[in-house]
């Protein structure tokens, strides 16, 4: 701009506003071209700058991005091509009659798993480091819970490779144990942050491997109850309880307790039950956590409607309803406290206040994810019973049929809830007048139950 001015000067029409000399137009003309020369590298080393700054603005959180996503590899290891093999034909070896049937349904599921574990993963951190819509913190805690997911995963295809049998139904079915990716979303995270203990993602190696060793420990422990085995899945619930006090593994204390609560009432052990989840209460109370209170007095109100005082589970039905509400009606809360309402009027002959929260509970379920089969197939199976209850048998058979065809959607037959849901039904066909399909229903509840025992 200012050789441009010096320029236009020299081009005045008027002699009076010219350069009095020649020499007075080249001297300014020297030091207008010096001074932007001055300028040009000024502004290339400031564009050089921001470019350079802008390259790590952009470079940094897309390498932050990359870190983030780089575990989901461990979902393509743990459920490999090789692996579909060799899980396959360690069914196979088990003389399981089902196998072919079952396998494309179980390989479908884990295949359809692992996609969830990889999609949500990179929608999680994408949040984060691409579209800066997400805290870390909220970040930290989905990616804990899909960890936690890839472990339950990778602990669940060990166990198919050396499963019995006897067992394999059992095990095919807990494949609805392993933690959904999807509920692995800023709500859950959200909630995490708000309890006693938010977890925390280990800084270093050894801190990541004794966190998966503990959650492997856990899994056992699960395998062991499904199995049937309490006495090992206490022993190892004991292990497992030292472990965390060692590490201070104080996120995980909860998920300790609600375990022991269920070895209890496997035992019917109900004083020994009732003493875990009221700790679980009490913390929750002093930590303020309603999300803790509402699930602990939901467990108590199960004890006590197991231990036969329906009454005083109606009354920790109502603590659990108030902490829920509190919290905003959590869905997946309100959904597990239905059940227990539904199992608790059931149980007092209140058929028609049953399919109420079955109808409750089913549907609130569904507005925080897409349920499994053998979930709604549980809900399905009390309505029939309700319905049953109530004279309405065509509504109870076509709610059997539906809790029926949604498990068997599912891998593994030789497991008592189905041997159980057979029998109901074929009491409704029995009251229907319809002997033949309830004998034939009979004498497969008959059959699954001679295998499992």
């Amino acid at each position: 701009m200012r050789v441009r001015r010096v320029l236009a000067r020299g081009l005045k029409i008027d002699p009076e506003e010219r350069y009095p000399s020649l020499e007075a137009l080249v001297g300014d003309l020297v030091a207008a071209r010096t001074q932007s020369r001055r300028q040009l590298i000024a502004i290339g080393a400031a564009g050089l700058l921001a470019l350079t700054l802008g390259g790590f603005f952009v470079v940094a959180p897309r390498a932050r991005m990359a870190a983030c996503v780089a575990p989901v590899r461990e979902v393509d290891s743990v459920w490999s091509a090789e692996q579909k093999g060799a899980v396959h034909n360690a069914l196979r070896a088990t003389g399981y009659a089902r196998v072919d049937e079952d396998w494309p349904r179980l390989e479908r599921l884990l295949d359809e798993h692992a996609r969830r574990l990889k999609q949500t993963q990179h929608q999680a951190c994408a949040a984060t480091y691409l579209d800066g819509e997400q805290a870390q913190n909220v970040l930290d805690q989905r990616l804990l819970c899909l960890e936690r997911g890839r472990v339950e995963l990778e602990e669940y295809v060990k166990r198919l490779l050396v499963v019995h049998k006897n067992t394999l139904g059992i095990q095919l079915r807990s494949i609805y144990r392993v933690v959904e990716p999807t509920l692995c979303d800023e709500r859950m995270a959200q909630r995490a942050l708000a309890t006693r203990y938010p977890d925390s993602l280990p800084s270093s190696a050894s801190g990541r491997a004794e966190r998966r060793e503990v959650l492997a420990a856990y899994n056992l422990v699960v395998a062991l109850y499904d199995g049937g085995d309490l006495g090992a899945a206490q022993e190892a619930l004991e292990r497992l309880t030292k472990e965390v006090e060692r590490l201070h593994y104080r996120s995980m204390e909860t998920t300790v307790i609600d375990m022991q609560v269920l070895l209890c009432s496997a035992r019917n052990d109900w004083d020994c039950a009732r003493q875990y989840a009221h700790q679980e209460l009490v913390g929750g109370q002093a930590a303020g956590d309603d999300y803790a209170v509402a699930r602990a007095a939901t467990q108590l109100a199960s004890v006590e409607r197991r231990a036969g005082l329906t009454p005083k589970a109606r009354e920790w039905l109502q603590v659990a309803n108030a902490a829920n509400d509190h919290l905003g009606g959590d869905p997946l809360l309100t959904s597990d406290i239905a059940m227990e309402q539904a199992w608790t009027a059931s149980s007092e002959g209140n058929y028609e206040e049953t399919l109420r929260h079955v109808l409750r509970g089913a549907s609130s379920l569904r507005q925080r994810m897409s349920p499994s089969a053998f979930q709604l197939a549980k809900w399905e199976d009390m309505r029939q019973g309700a319905l049953r209850q109530l004279g309405r048998l065509p509504e109870a058979a076509s709610a059997g049929e539906n809790a029926l065809r949604l498990i068997e959607s599912g891998p593994g037959e030789n497991d008592l809830h189905l041997s159980g849901l057979l029998s109901n039904l074929g009491n409704v066909y029995n009251e229907l007048g319809r002997h033949a399909r309830a004998d034939e229903l009979y004498r497969r509840a008959l059959a699954l139950s001679e295998r499992v025992y």
